[in-house]
C-alpha cells in the first residue's frame, strides 16, 4: 500500500525550525505586539489531543495573508491518494479440488480546497476575536479492479469487476474564533463553526464472467447519491506562525 499523507513528524520538524527562527529573530522587539499587519503571512497547524501538531482543518497547507490589521484571507489545500494491491488464494480439497485466486487493485485520489475571509475586531490586546466565512470544495476519485479465477477440476471461470466511484461536494463555512499572541510571530488559535454543504456521488460498475464453455456474461450497474447537510464542527485548537 502506497499513501501520500503529510506525517506529524514533518509538521513537528517544521514547527521546531519556525519556532527557533521566531524566538531568535525577535531580538529586542516587544512581545506584546502582534503580526496582524498589512502584508503579513502565516501558516496554521492543528494541536492534536496528544499535543502533537497535525494538519489544520484537514488541509496539507493552511496559509493566511493580511491585507490590513482587520482583514485577511486564509486558504487551505489538501491532496491525498493511495494505491493498494492485494492477492488472495483459496484452495479447498474434498471430492473435487477447488482453487480460487483473486487479485484486487484499488486507487483513490482526493482534493480539498477551502477559502475564508477573516475579519478581526478592533483590539489593542494580544487576544483578538475574529469572524470568518467562505466556500469549501472537495472531490474524490476512486477505481477498483478485481480479477477472480476459479477452477473446479477441469472447469474454470474468470470474473472481472471494475467499479468507478466519483464524488464531489461544495459548501459554505462560517466560523468564529480567538487568536492569542504568545510572541509577535507565534499565536494560539481556538475556532468553532458550522458548514452547509451539498454532495453528489456516482457509482459505475461492470462485471464480466468468462466461463469454461466460452459463454460470456456482462452486468452493468450505475447509481447516484445526493445529500445535503448542515453540521457544526468541534472546537479546533491550533498554532499559527507568522513571517
Amino acid at each position: 500500500m502506497k499513501s501520500y499523507y503529510p506525517t506529524r513528524i514533518t509538521w513537528s520538524i517544521l514547527f521546531i525550525c519556525s519556532l527557533t527562527l521566531s524566538v531568535f529573530g525577535q531580538g529586542s522587539q516587544d512581545s506584546s505586539k502582534t503580526s496582524l499587519t498589512r502584508g503579513s503571512w502565516s501558516l496554521q497547524f492543528q494541536i492534536e489531543k496528544d499535543f502533537t501538531l497535525g494538519t489544520f482543518q484537514g488541509s496539507n497547507i493552511s496559509a493566511k495573508k493580511h491585507f490590513s490589521r482587520n482583514k485577511a484571507i486564509r486558504f487551505g489545500i489538501s491532496l491525498s491518494g493511495n494505491i493498494n494491491d492485494s492477492n488472495r488464494e483459496l484452495v479447498v480439497e474434498n471430492d473435487y479440488i477447488n482453487n480460487e485466486n483473486t487479485d484486487a487493485n484499488d486507487k483513490t485520489i482526493s482534493l480539498y480546497f477551502s477559502s475564508y475571509y477573516l475579519y478581526y475586531l478592533p483590539s489593542k490586546n494580544k487576544i483578538n476575536l475574529f469572524l470568518g466565512g467562505g466556500p469549501i470544495f472537495g472531490v474524490t476519485l476512486s477505481d477498483r479492479d478485481v480479477n477472480q479465477n476459479s477452477t473446479q477440476d477441469t472447469l474454470f471461470q474468470t470474473i472481472k469487476d471494475n467499479t468507478d466511484s466519483d464524488s464531489w461536494s461544495v459548501g459554505f463555512h462560517l466560523l468564529i474564533g480567538t487568536e492569542w499572541f504568545i510572541t509577535k510571530h507565534i499565536s494560539l488559535l481556538a475556532e468553532y463553526g458550522s458548514t452547509l454543504s451539498y454532495s453528489k456521488r456516482k457509482y459505475d460498475s461492470v462485471r464480466t464472467a468468462f466461463s469454461f464453455n466460452n459463454e460470456d456474461s456482462t452486468w452493468k450497474n450505475s447509481r447516484t447519491e445526493n445529500s445535503y447537510s448542515f453540521t457544526a464542527s468541534e472546537i479546533k485548537f491550533g498554532l499559527s506562525i507568522y513571517f
